[in-house]
């Protein structure tokens, strides 16, 4: 479930996050998707206030799942349907958007999704660098102001 209980409102959130971020049980390639890096715990983390939201977020989901697809739940649609109940959720409620980019961003802070881009990592930056460094100045003033003569 990518970090999420193990409860109706944690499996609708894990099967939003595969539906946005297919991984690797549904890649070819077998990139690591949402569930796979943890983005599904982001949505419950008491810290972070989406926690407060899961149950609307999954109430829109079953209810737009139900009018698309003969009163099913989302977690029980196939991922293409799954796809037609968040295009349609994007349109119908406009909020809707911010549960996309919070999987979103949690795929891209991973290191997994990093690692399979081909982003190496945090890096020092200049720290170490002898000709451009954070610990001397890199212009002088010309005069006490800080002005042109």
């Amino acid at each position: 479930l990518g970090g999420a209980p193990d409860t109706e409102e944690g499996r609708t959130i894990a099967a939003l996050v595969d539906t946005l971020i297919p991984g690797a049980h549904r890649d070819p390639t077998g990139a690591p998707g949402g569930i796979d890096v943890g983005a599904a715990a982001l949505f419950f983390d008491p810290l972070l206030p989406a926690a407060q939201f899961v149950p609307i977020l999954t109430l829109v989901l079953d209810r737009t799942s139900a009018r698309l697809f003969a009163s099913r739940r989302f977690v029980h649609l196939l991922p293409v349907e799954r796809e037609d109940v968040v295009a349609a959720a994007l349109i119908d409620i406009e909020v809707f958007e911010f549960a996309v980019l919070l999987a979103k961003l949690a795929y891209f802070s991973s290191a997994e999704a990093g690692a399979h881009l081909g982003y190496p990592g945090a890096n020092p930056g200049w720290v170490h660098d002898p000709d451009f460094t954070f610990a001397r100045p890199m212009a002088t003033e010309i005069t006490t102001d800080g002005n042109l003569p």
